[in-house]
């Protein structure tokens, strides 16, 4: 966030394989990668592997500074997104997308809540649901980052 009050952000999620620039980014690699290099890019790189699961323990979670499952991987205050920390959802696992990252944006204390704690008024409070809405258990309770942003920019313009 810059002192004019201008916030950008400079993280992007995993890309999934059945995504168009997924889809750019295994056709350009892999005819340079054997099929096993293929299918590491694919499973890490890409988060393209569904994996089926009977508990949250089943599944995979990130690094402990995004996941934030251990004690003190993360600074005071951050929660890591269910997916993150390995999230067994219907049956499968759930897969990072750019839910994750909206999870993150409303969890880590120097991101949205830095910004909802200096907010007076109804700004405040307006953040403060943004934030919770942000901070759904189901990423697909969760809005895009597309729609939180929308959602602001609503608020600024309006």
């Amino acid at each position: 966030m810059t002192y004019k009050g201008e916030v950008f952000m400079v993280d992007g999620p995993r890309l999934l394989a059945n995504t168009p620039l997924g889809e750019a980014v295994v056709q350009t690699w892999g005819q340079k990668l054997g099929r096993n290099d293929l299918l590491t890019l694919q499973k890490r790189l890409l988060n393209a592997q569904r994996t089926k699961c009977d508990t949250d323990d089943d599944c995979p979670p990130t690094k402990n500074n995004h996941s934030c499952r251990r004690p003190g991987s993360c600074e005071a205050g951050a929660r890591g997104a269910p997916e993150a920390r390995g999230k067994c959802l219907e049956g499968t696992c759930a897969l990072l997308s750019e839910k994750t990252h909206v999870y993150d944006i409303a969890n880590r204390p120097w991101l949205l809540p830095y910004i909802a704690e200096r907010a007076t008024g109804g700004d405040r409070a307006f953040l403060v649901a943004l934030i919770r809405h942000a901070s759904a258990e189901d990423p697909d309770d969760r809005p895009s980052f597309a729609e939180l942003v929308g959602a602001i920019d609503r608020r600024v313009d309006g």
